[in-house]
């Protein structure tokens, strides 16, 4: 049963992957949250650089020259 979730859970993630990431689906920002433990993640996100995909595969490609 875990393992069916599991498959379903990444085919949804790989199909639509614009639903998983708070830049492009605005229910997922912190504006939205209706959870009371969110004072916490706000400093620990501010800590967190966000890396772009494109300059995580141009280190990637940097590093293997």
């Amino acid at each position: 049963m875990a393992l069916v979730i599991l498959v379903r859970w990444e085919l949804a993630a790989i199909r639509h992957p614009e639903r998983f990431d708070e830049r492009t689906n605005a229910r997922l920002t912190c504006a939205q949250c209706e959870d009371k433990l969110c004072y916490l993640r706000k400093p620990l996100a501010a800590k967190v650089p966000r890396a772009d995909l494109r300059e995580l595969l141009a280190a990637d490609e940097d590093r293997e020259r």
